[in-house]
């Protein structure tokens, strides 16, 4: 698969070995909510979350059809695991309701990504989301948009009536409550 630097690729395709550690702690930290659960993970890209969740089920959605082959061939070991070309943008809005969905790294990507939060409002019990928030990091061209915490606060809270914010720190440790200086990736803990 190539690598183009937006996609985490574990130097040894179905591992962990050598991804960014604030991607695997952030899914490590996101198991406590996933811990026997049914998952959708929505842009999934390779599929190494599937086996950080802990789910009872996991769905592995992403836009990109080499992704979702790579993650078919090295992450879908058993028949909990499953794996789906699907854009983002563009969720079915007949898949069934869901446990837990996570999107970590995904809304800054989309067109719409008001459009995503509503999606999920309605096709989960809980959301948990992140996004780099602005002037953390160099602008990556991948963006969008990156949103400062105030702003994805706001936007979190116009979907889901319950909003927790914690923040992963630049030296991965991921703390609560955040503040408003607060430098690093925001995640949101939603539920509708």
């Amino acid at each position: 698969m190539k690598n183009t630097g937006e996609r985490q690729i574990p130097s040894l395709p179905g591992t962990l070995e050598n991804l960014d550690i604030k991607h695997t702690q952030r899914y490590q930290w996101a198991s406590a909510f996933t811990h026997h659960k049914r998952v959708y993970d929505i842009a999934c890209g390779t599929g190494y979350g599937s086996l950080l969740l802990e789910a009872s089920t996991y769905t592995g959605f992403d836009n990109s059809a080499e992704a979702i082959e790579y993650a078919n061939q090295y992450y879908a070991t058993n028949e909990s695991v499953k794996f789906a070309v699907v854009d983002a943008c563009a969720m079915p809005s007949d898949i069934e309701i869901t446990d837990v969905i996570v999107s970590f790294e995904t809304i800054e990507h989309l067109k719409e990504p008001e459009a995503f939060l509503d999606w999920c409002s309605k096709h989960s019990q809980m959301l948990i989301i992140s996004s780099p928030i602005r002037g953390s990091f160099g602008r990556s061209h991948f963006h969008l948009f990156e949103y400062r915490l105030e702003q994805f606060s706001q936007v979190l809270h116009k979907y889901f009536s319950k909003v927790t914010l914690f923040t992963q720190k630049q030296d991965q440790e991921i703390v609560y409550p955040c503040l408003p200086e607060d430098k690093g990736v925001a995640i949101g803990v939603c539920q509708p």
